[in-house]
């Protein structure tokens, strides 16, 4: 008989080869096959002993968990002499093996000081994690008063006070969050007992960062050391500075903190003031209490440096008589304050990192009462600073005399690059500008940001200034300034001016063939930047007229119309879908124009401009994320914009096996007023879910808002 075929074997795997039994050790006397058992007996012995082999190990686990549960509902009623009796007989239990087998966490929640001071006696970790927590940590998030004995018995058997958890967080920067009776309490503990700080966690946050309130950042100030400092070698006060409350300032100077420390950079208290606007504030009482505004930080500033070099973003308007520009905003007098303190105090020739002295600072930040004072202090000037303040004043007749003994004065750059012609730009000082480009000054000549004359004629035009700007823009588009030169941020001449709102020199760039679809950094063509709410629509208008691209994606698929719908501004809606722009044209971060519209949140007119954007052809039954308008529309709260989409006449009120119904969804999000529409509109409360539940049944089980509109469903007939 011919032999079967072998079964099918893969030929990636081997033959499993079992193991021979003969070579496996029984506890069962072998037999020999030449000799027989002589004794049944010694057989019988051996059966038995498999049998209580088979159950003593799951008999000993078992014994072993009963031990660990018994321990832990001793440690939970407190009974000491029996917790001390189990450990001693079973001395592995005080390890645990987890943490739900922890005794020390078992005592520690349970609040049994005395327990905690038996197990830290008899060899309990007080710096275990348990549950990702220290001990001292979980002590101290107890709401009850066991909180300070227990973690005062954790610190003395051994307890680090900056132990850290599992995200790195120390018992401190846990305590700042905590929420019972004695948050502050506990802070105030653990400050008086060292703890640090200064100690970062895994997200590189510090106490000081993490501090939720002034009251918290108070606690500290009264307990910290106040000469420790952080890796960047930053005191308590320089750290304090930033929260701009000068109460924590003083406190500290009380307790003997050095006013004119600096740190790793060399910044004092000062420098740090004025890395922020709102921090400025502090100079006038730092100043007063001692502070130094000669110290130079290691790159070289003053603190007066970094003051002058802050840019001037304020609006501003000319004197009538000089046609200087004025600083006109309720931000900017508190500035012009600071810098005049700062002014007073500080080595007015001293130079900065890059050689620029405070004059030529206050000179290329257009900041003319800085440059009055600064004047007035009669600073010493070089023939170069002498050269661009006359280029910045408009004043001819010094610049004669300055290029009689040095004509290459006109070529001169900055280490920034800036050019006097730059400077003579931005001050929109026509007559110096007229006399560098007759002396060879280059229209074109680029700075460190790559910027052009023609870009600075463009900064800030507002009021009466803003004719000298237009003259200064035409001056040098006449003596061929390139009207599509980029900046190193990617932005052109049009970009720049756009951002001015100045209509007359928006057109007056864009006639002169500006490329009204360049991009910037952003992917932004210049009529990106008109997408406002008070955008001015006639220069939206030039530049469609220009031929600005009204479907070109900017970075991340952003559109110009989904922009305009974020607003929602209507009539720049209209204006942009009126000349072109795709109606359903999708963005990467929103969707459509319908969907970006409810991205942006409860509007006046989110419905009217839903109903534009629909009249003009936009699908109202589109989706994003397998959500329609409706399901957003309901879950965002938008019962108006919910009204328009119900009057397209295209949602299906009942629920399908693929979704819920619109009103089981406004029942699950409790939007009350959007349940009353949909009823209105003929859902049907008597439609069921998977689980069989009414939505009548549903909106009675809910909010009181939800049972009150359900409740006439709800009353018995008659």
């Amino acid at each position: 008989m011919s032999r079967a075929a072998p079964p099918f074997r893969s030929p990636h795997r081997t033959r499993q080869k079992w193991p021979s039994f003969s070579k496996i050790p029984s506890p069962l006397p072998t037999r020999s096959p030449n000799f027989p058992m002589k004794n049944p007996a010694r057989r019988l012995q051996g059966l038995t002993l498999v049998l209580a082999l088979s159950t003593v190990i799951p008999a000993q686990a078992q014994n072993e968990k009963d031990k660990v549960q018994n321990l832990l509902t001793s440690i939970r009623a407190g009974d000491v002499a029996a917790v001390r009796a189990a450990i001693e007989a079973t001395p592995s239990l005080i390890a645990g093996k987890s943490a739900a087998e922890s005794p020390l966490l078992a005592a520690i929640q349970s609040g049994k000081v005395g327990i905690v001071t038996l197990l830290l006696g008899k060899g309990s970790d007080p710096n275990q994690l348990l549950d990702g927590q220290t001990p001292l940590t979980i002590a101290l998030s107890l709401k009850d008063e066991n909180w300070k004995p227990l973690g005062e018995l954790l610190l003395a058997g051994g307890a680090k006070i900056d132990g850290r958890n599992r995200d790195g967080d120390t018992p401190l920067v846990r305590a700042m969050n905590f929420r019972d009776p004695w948050p502050d309490e506990k802070v105030e503990w653990l400050l008086a007992r060292g703890a640090d700080v200064f100690r970062r966690n895994s997200f590189d946050t510090d106490v000081l960062s993490a501090a939720p309130t002034d009251e918290k950042v108070a606690l500290i100030v009264k307990h910290v050391d106040v000469k420790r400092t952080d890796a960047q070698g930053n005191t308590p006060l320089l750290r304090v500075v930033a929260r701009n409350r000068f109460e924590f300032v003083r406190t500290l100077l009380e307790r003997g903190a050095n006013i004119n420390a600096q740190n790793a950079d060399g910044d004092s208290c000062l420098h740090t003031a004025l890395q922020f606007p709102s921090t400025g504030v502090l100079l006038k009482p730092l100043l007063d209490a001692g502070a130094n505004a000669n110290l130079k930080n290691n790159r070289g500033d003053l603190p007066l440096h970094l003051a002058l070099r802050r840019r001037l973003d304020e609006p501003v308007i000319a004197d009538g008589q000089l046609g200087n520009p004025l600083i006109h905003s309720s931000d900017a007098e508190p500035r012009g304050e600071q810098i005049a303190l700062l002014i007073t105090k500080s080595d007015i020739n001293a130079k900065d990192q890059f050689g620029l002295s405070p004059l030529l600072l206050a000179v290329l930040r257009r900041d003319p009462i800085a440059r009055n004072q600064i004047i007035k202090r009669g600073p010493r000037s070089d023939a170069t600073t002498q050269f661009f303040d006359a280029s910045a004043q408009n004043d001819i007749a010094a610049m004669g005399k300055l290029l009689a003994q040095k004509p290459d004065l006109v070529y001169f750059r900055l280490a920034d690059g800036t050019t006097p012609l730059h400077v003579a730009a931005l001050w929109r000082a026509l007559d110096a500008a007229q006399l560098l480009v007759q002396k060879g000054a280059d229209v074109n000549a680029r700075d460190a940001r790559a910027e052009t004359p023609l870009f600075e004629a463009l900064s800030q035009p507002t009021g009466f200034f803003a004719e000298r700007a237009r003259s200064m823009a035409k001056f040098l588009l006449g003596k061929k300034a390139s009207v599509n030169a980029i900046e190193q941020n990617g932005s052109s001449v049009l970009h720049r001016a756009v951002q001015s709102d100045d209509a007359a020199l928006i057109e007056l760039i864009a006639d002169n063939g500006a490329n009204v679809n360049v991009r910037d950094s952003l992917g932004w063509t210049p009529i990106f930047w008109l997408m406002t709410h008070s955008s001015n629509l006639k220069i939206v208008r030039k530049l469609i007229e220009k031929g600005a691209d009204l479907n070109i994606k900017a970075k991340y698929g952003f559109t110009l119309l989904s922009a305009a719908a974020i607003l929602p501004r209507k009539e720049l809606v209209e204006l942009l879908v009126d000349n072109g722009a795709d109606v359903d044209g999708e963005d990467d971060m929103h969707g459509t124009p319908a969907f970006a519209l409810l991205w942006g949140g409860r509007a006046k007119n989110q419905a009217e401009v839903m109903s534009l954007l629909l009249a003009k052809g936009a699908n109202p039954l589109q989706t994003r994320d397998s959500v329609n308008l409706l399901e957003k529309a309901i879950a965002g709260n938008f019962p108006d914009v919910v009204r328009v989409l119900l009057a397209t006449g295209k949602f299906d009120l009942a629920s399908t096996p693929e979704r819920p119904s619109p009103l089981f969804k406004a029942i699950e999000n409790n939007r009350v007023e959007i349940v009353k529409i949909l009823l209105e509109a003929g859902a049907s409360p008597s439609e069921t879910d998977g689980q069989g539940r009414t939505a009548l049944q549903l909106g009675a089980a809910g909010s009181v808002g939800m049972a009150e509109l359900f409740k006439i469903k709800t009353a018995p007939a008659g």
